[in-house]
């Protein structure tokens, strides 16, 4: 539990009342060491990585745009232990709280929200992973856009509500939230974010909200995002990552939409050439980019495109609604690698039916050959339970990175970590238990 005060002789006292202010505090709490909230799935990363709080960055960037005084705290990325924690809400002194939950960590995110809620001030749970367990908990909190939701909750506009449904954004409200990166290059420091694929230091950013093809059943934002895909307008977009690379603070950034779609990748890139910015860029996209677009995002100074081939089975494609087949994803590797990509392909263990399929998925992966790869066991956010125990699934997960890893085509990555110390600790001790 979060201990709010700095001595125990006043650790059941309420913070000072300051109503007349508007100080909203945004919390993703520690839960364990290298967790990943920020991702699109929730664990404890291998590598070392962690993502930016980019749901609670835009969240704070809009939130001073309307006059709040936000701060956020990313006790995960920070890991900093609760005693800690409740030294800086103290210090902050809001009048609410959102604190961003995760999956796998909801339920001590839930006592910490109902003891905050109660010693301290108003606090709601948001985020994509309340939203999926707001029903089984039946707890107050935010869901949808955390934008409106949040702003309709704090000004009253939804007062009895337990649990708030943000309104979806158009493209205009898109745009007139302020720049996260700049949020973020007031708010937090580089040096907690970074991830093996992207030079050092790095920012997220979204250019929009949802996923334009919204059908995979393994993925978490068909369920949150049920109503498509909206972007900002790429001018918008544009003016940012020209301030990005003016600024020099970061060195390289991360588009961290859902899926950068073909049109959106061919416009980024015909306008950043135009104006002619040099910060390097990836994406996540889908195996069935054509040629000639990524060619052009490789002109535009793309590194790495984020590709999820999930399983080296047509069967399995086809009963996740995946909507591309084995042969079409070989195809498209083929041609990033022609246009000079790296490539970061993601693999899920747990949505093929059997072991050996596990391994042909596998295999599959060390033919396609990305130039690193993650092998992530499968979350069944829907309640349902695999065919394969969660530990089997963790020991696959362990031999596919190691047959990934010690084939003499992945060592060109493998000594890109030398040069990241704390990543390749993490690595090895996750993947060969050695310390």
């Amino acid at each position: 539990m979060i201990p709010i005060c700095v001595n125990q002789d006043c650790k059941d006292r309420k913070l000072p009342d300051n109503i007349k202010k508007k100080r909203v505090l945004l919390l993703s709490l520690n839960y364990k060491k290298g967790y990943m909230r920020n991702a699109r799935c929730d664990f404890v990363s291998w590598s070392g990585t962690q993502w930016w709080p980019i749901q609670l960055g835009y969240l704070g960037a809009f939130l001073e745009s309307k006059g709040y005084t936000v701060k956020i705290l990313d006790a995960q990325s920070y890991n900093m232990d609760d005693y800690t924690t409740g030294l800086e809400i103290r210090k902050f002194q809001p009048n609410w709280i959102v604190i961003y939950a995760g999956n796998e960590s909801f339920e001590d995110d839930l006592k910490a929200s109902l003891y905050l809620d109660t010693n301290v001030c108003p606090t709601r749970l948001a985020g994509p992973f309340y939203a999926l367990n707001a029903g089984k908990y039946r707890v107050p909190g935010i869901r949808g856009e955390l934008e409106d939701g949040v702003l309709s909750w704090i000004e009253g506009k939804v007062d009895g509500e337990k649990i708030i449904i943000g309104e979806a954004l158009s493209t205009q409200d898109l745009d007139n939230i302020p720049f996260v990166s700049d949020f973020f290059a007031r708010q937090l420091d580089p040096k907690y974010y970074r991830t093996p694929s992207e030079p050092w230091p790095f920012v997220d950013i979204m250019t929009g909200r949802g996923c334009d093809w919204g059908k995979c059943t393994y993925c978490l934002w068909p369920k949150v995002y049920k109503k498509g895909y909206t972007g900002r307008s790429m001018l918008n977009v544009m003016a940012e990552v020209e301030k990005i690379e003016k600024n020099k603070i970061f060195k390289s950034i991360m588009i961290e939409d859902d899926t950068f779609t073909e049109p959106r990748a061919v416009e980024f890139s015909d306008l950043k050439l135009r104006r002619g910015l040099e910060i390097p860029w990836s994406c996540l996209v889908r195996a069935n980019m054509p040629a000639d677009a990524l060619r052009l995002m490789k002109r535009a100074g793309c590194l790495n495109v984020h590709v999820g081939y999930e399983s080296g089975s047509d069967a399995t494609l086809r009963n996740v609604l995946k909507g591309l087949s084995r042969q079409r994803m070989e195809i498209f590797t083929e041609e990033a690698k022609k246009a000079k990509l790296r490539i970061h392909g993601d693999f899920l263990i747990g949505i093929d039916e059997t072991e050996d399929d596990i391994i042909r998925t596998v295999d599959w992966a060390c033919k396609l050959s990305p130039d690193t790869a993650q092998f992530q066991v499968y979350i069944p956010y829907d309640g349902t339970k695999t065919a394969i125990p969660k530990e089997r699934l963790m020991q696959l997960a362990k031999i596919a990175y190691r047959k990934f890893y010690s084939r003499p085509q992945a060592w060109p990555a493998v000594a890109r970590q030398i040069l990241k110390p704390e990543i390749l600790r993490a690595s090895i001790k996750a993947v060969f238990g050695v310390r």
